[in-house]
């Protein structure tokens, strides 16, 4: 059986495959329309119905493409991935259906990236600066406390300064790329 592998919400590969008679020989497809059409035991009400694309007629190839766009990051919640069952289905001009051998498309959540928060302060003796969690390298979303320590703080400064929440310290920065701030210091 045939197993697709995609990461949610890329167009990773088209999912392709042949329209076939009751005995699984290919037939030649014609003046109809074709569907992807799957459900999932992981994640029980979410299924598919896609149109696809008659690759071609003589063969029975069809072709739904941009798989990835079919199942939403919300819709496989906290799974690390779910596996759906799935045929392509074929309505021809006089209504008959016929249909591929089912096979299955498995959904990957996609890999969170890392973004980097490079935080320095002005030059002088007795300052510092902390995070809050401490690293340096954060998941995609992290909200990260950053604190001034030392002499009288003055400001935030940097390429991501205005990315803090407030003008004073503490302040927090939400990670959603790599980040520059730097601590004015008296």
């Amino acid at each position: 059986m045939l197993v697709y592998e995609v990461t949610v919400g890329t167009t990773a590969r088209d999912v392709v495959g042949q329209i076939v008679d009751e005995n699984g020989t290919p037939i030649s497809i014609h003046d109809g329309h074709a569907w992807l059409r799957g459900e999932s035991v992981d994640l029980p009400g979410i299924y598919f119905n896609e149109e696809c694309v008659v690759t071609d007629d003589s063969s029975g190839t069809i072709t739904c493409p941009e798989v990835g766009t079919l199942l939403t990051a919300a819709q496989l919640g906290i799974l690390e991935k779910a596996t759906f069952r799935c045929k392509f289905y074929y309505v021809d001009s006089s209504a008959a259906t016929d249909y591929s051998e089912a096979f299955d498309i498995t959904f990957l959540t996609p890999p969170i990236p890392n973004f980097t928060l490079t935080a320095t302060f002005t030059v002088g003796s007795g300052h510092g600066i902390t995070l809050d969690p401490s690293g340096g390298s954060y998941p995609a979303m992290t909200v990260v406390t950053v604190t001034a320590t030392g002499t009288a703080f003055l400001s935030w400064g940097g390429t991501d300064a205005a990315d803090m929440s407030v003008a004073t310290s503490p302040a927090t920065i939400t990670m959603n790329e790599d980040k520059t701030i730097i601590a004015t210091m008296s």
